[in-house]
């Protein structure tokens, strides 16, 4: 039923928002989904506009709700209020670091050969994406979302300039649904 599974999406937000911070990437995620899973196209005239609109209002109220009860509270609407102004040569290793330890594992992966065995899996990855005859639209979106998924997972982090494999949790979902 429509209705009720809407409301229970909006139920696990609020709980997953109050369980891990890193919720807050939800209706970018879901957008994503809708976007490039099933191909809805709010932009594509007022009434797919409103419709969306009316779809993803309740989610970006709870998460707006959310982060104003963090200022609230913490005087902060993000962890330990670090939002970091990182120079690019920092930024640019604290993303490597997550994508060495969300693709391969392990930081020391990357120095034993674990990129290259990673660009093999990526080409099997394409390659069969190639030859599939049924879907192939279908699973391109799907691999598209994964992406989309894996950015989102690692922007929070990347953001507040913090790194710990830990912190690659959520992103490495998206990986996990890539590689299967």
């Amino acid at each position: 039923s429509g209705p009720a599974r809407y409301l229970s999406a909006l139920g696990f937000l609020f709980l997953a928002l109050f369980s891990k911070q890193n919720t807050i990437t939800f209706v970018p995620a879901l957008v994503a989904w809708d976007v490039l899973v099933h191909g809805e196209r709010p932009w594509a005239g007022w009434r797919a506009f409103t419709s969306a609109v009316r779809g993803y209002l309740p989610f970006v109220l709870l998460t707006v709700a959310y982060l104003g009860l963090r200022y609230v509270l913490f005087g902060a609407v993000v962890r330990e209020d670090t939002l970091a102004a990182q120079p690019s040569a920092e930024l640019v290793q604290t993303l490597r670091h997550h994508a060495e330890r969300l693709v391969l594992g392990s930081l020391t992966a990357a120095r034993a050969g674990g990129w290259t065995i990673a660009a093999f899996g990526a080409v099997a990855v394409a390659l069969g994406l190639s030859l599939s005859s049924e879907g192939k639209s279908r699973a391109v979106r799907a691999v598209l979302f994964c992406l989309a998924w894996i950015v989102l997972g690692l922007a929070p982090v990347v953001v507040a300039g913090y790194e710990s494999p830990r912190h690659v949790y959520l992103a490495s979902v998206g990986w996990v649904l890539f590689v299967g």
